[in-house]
């Protein structure tokens, strides 16, 4: 274990770049540490029982999100949007994006899975940054295993893995 954690720090300590707010890995992304580390806890949670693929798309539509005015525009605002009760606490499974509001852990506990999601993540960065997005402009995903009532109401754009991606519709 202690050689993962010595590989994660000298991978993090070769790429990254001070700024005034905090630190960007390859110095590309205009996004603080604490940004990334939701898109990565994100990445993590809700696939990381995917391919590479799957996790850069449950990351794409963050960044989708983050670039529509329907939706908050950072990383973090988008992966914990929730409803509230009026005492201010979450409402349980009221979430954008389930692992946030499902009553366990935020806590990663496969260094391995949450590893591969920091490297998938950054990843998934460098593309969306060069104009590709594995998504299309989704900005909706859900498990194949489930239908939400949103689905029939917006475009559908694609599967990978586990997920179907969908997108607001041009009218």
């Amino acid at each position: 274990m202690k050689i993962k954690i010595a590989i994660a720090a000298l991978m993090f300590a070769s790429c990254a770049v001070a700024q005034d707010d905090g630190y960007v890995l390859d110095g590309l992304h205009d996004m603080s540490q604490e940004e990334f580390d939701c898109l990565v806890l994100n990445s993590y949670f809700e696939a990381r029982n995917q391919s590479s693929n799957g996790q850069m798309g449950v990351t794409h539509v963050v960044l989708n999100r983050m670039a529509d005015k329907r939706y908050p525009n950072t990383a973090c605002g988008v992966t914990t949007q929730a409803k509230y009760h009026l005492n201010g606490s979450i409402r349980r499974n009221k979430c954008q994006f389930s692992w946030f509001c499902d009553g366990l852990s935020d806590r990663p506990r496969n260094f391995d899975a949450y590893l591969h999601s920091v490297i998938v993540t950054t990843q998934a960065l460098d593309l969306y940054d060069y104009g590709f997005d594995l998504t299309d402009g989704s900005t909706h995903y859900h498990a194949k295993s489930v239908q939400p009532y949103w689905s029939k109401t917006i475009d559908y754009i694609t599967s990978i893995d586990d997920h179907h991606f969908y997108r607001w519709g041009a009218g």
